[in-house]
């Protein structure tokens, strides 16, 4: 007798041993054939993803070495020095900024700077990297919220006035000119954000050194002449047009197919010739980019997408899971909205998945999620408190809960590896597409 994929899916929903042993035998079963593997990378990331093989041990993970003449696969962490250099890899020689975007690490990064100003702002200051490519690392902040771009300014203009940062390149971080989404100039006229802006940008004004250019930019800027023509030219909205990325149910409904794909061994599906990683791997990587407010507003956020009835609890249960890396205070309002329809549509499975990853994911202490480690923060106290309270909630779930409260739900050992890997991934990102070794 042959069993439905179905059938298996929700034998692995509910049951977190069978998804460990079914994972494992899956592994050694297809494990023999090492060519099968490499061919079919929808069945390796299934693998890697979703059975507790993904989270390779930090402490023990060794880089790639020169991914420009030895390449690197795709689903690598790697630096952003190394970043950077896959975007330089895929684009080649490029005089127009939009040719950028045909790269996905180019826009991962385009669409989620927060995870990544911080190291953009020390490759700025490394003397070592050439000035092309520090550009790239400028481009990919266009969308960074205004404050931290005033931050990153700052930084820039102090590493301009101790020489270790090009006029050339201040210019270019002052403003540029790319899909006209830039926070220094649409963020002008508002009544709080233009007076942060004009006081940053009058402080560098200030500098007597400073190339008439750069000064003539600033003026444009502060007068809203910018803005203005700008708003003339006919892409003024040529942000809208780059989308990417999709919806968030188009994302977990993807991944959710995918997933039934490789319990069926369909080895063929929806794989493209760059061997680019599943977008589901991409919220992973950012989820409070996704937990609040999605690609297309807050009813395509994941919070939206949890509560919904609409989808299937499989595809939910799958969300919650995409969210498992938000620190405490976006986990607070996914944990609030959980609160407010338990019973409604959360299902106590659901609730349970909160604290404890539906899909194990190493053996290291990442099997929970990773807004245990701000349990003493007070909004995760009442947010927990909330839940504790609902009179039906399951006496394990209501077990579960405090032992989170109290920092005991995981051991210290598991805490202690869980806040190491958060801080490796700070500096430790994924490529997102395959480099082709070029030797030499």
């Amino acid at each position: 007798m042959v069993l439905s994929s179905n059938f298996y899916f929700k034998l692995l929903m509910h049951n977190k041993l069978i998804i460990l042993l079914i994972g494992r035998l899956f592994f050694f079963s297809v494990i023999v054939n090492a060519q099968v593997l490499e061919d079919n990378p929808c069945l390796l990331r299934w693998i890697d993803y979703f059975v507790g093989f993904s989270y390779r041990d930090y402490t023990t993970y060794k880089v790639p070495v020169d991914i420009t003449k030895n390449g690197c696969k795709a689903g690598k962490l790697v630096t952003f020095p190394q970043k950077i250099e896959a975007v330089a890899c895929k684009i080649g020689n490029w005089k127009d900024p939009k040719e950028l975007l045909k790269s996905k690490d180019f826009l991962v990064m385009y669409k989620h700077p927060n995870y990544y100003w911080e190291e953009s702002m020390a490759y700025l200051a490394n003397p070592n990297y050439p000035e092309e490519n520090k550009k790239i690392a400028i481009y990919a902040m266009e969308l960074l919220r205004l404050d931290q771009y005033l931050a990153y300014l700052d930084r820039a203009y102090q590493l301009y006035t101790t020489g270790k940062l090009s006029a050339s390149l201040l210019s270019t971080v002052i403003c540029f000119d790319f899909l006209h989404y830039h926070g220094m100039v649409l963020s002008q006229n508002h009544r709080f954000d233009g007076k942060k802006i004009i006081a940053c940008l009058e402080k560098i004004i200030a500098n007597p050194t400073l190339p008439n250019e750069i000064a003539l930019k600033i003026k444009k800027i502060v007068s809203g002449e910018l803005l203005a023509l700008w708003e003339k030219e006919p892409d003024q909205n040529e942000y809208y047009l780059y989308n990417y990325p999709f919806k968030f149910s188009k994302i977990i409904s993807d991944a959710y197919q995918e997933f039934l794909d490789y319990l069926d061994y369909k080895i063929g599906c929806k794989i493209d010739s760059s061997y680019s990683l599943s977008d589901f791997l991409v919220v992973l990587d950012h989820p409070s980019y996704y937990a609040a407010i999605g690609p297309e507003g807050n009813e395509d956020s994941a919070n939206f997408f949890i509560i919904t009835t609409k989808f299937s609890e499989a595809k939910r249960r799958l969300a919650i899971f995409a969210m498992h890396q938000l620190d405490g205070l976006g986990y607070v309002d996914l944990l609030g909205e959980v609160h407010r329809r338990y019973r409604m549509s959360i299902s106590a499975p659901m609730i349970e998945d909160l604290f404890c990853c539906l899909y194990p994911t190493g053996d290291r202490g990442l099997k929970y999620p990773f807004f245990i480690l701000d349990y003493k923060d007070p909004r995760v106290q009442h947010a927990l408190n909330e839940l504790i309270k609902i009179p039906t909630l399951p006496c394990g779930l209501k077990e579960m809960a405090r032992k989170v409260k109290n920092g005991t739900l995981a051991t210290k050992e598991e805490m202690a590896y869980m806040e190491g890997y958060r801080q490796f991934r700070k500096t430790h990102f994924t490529l997102y597409e395959t480099i082709p070794p070029r030797g030499g």
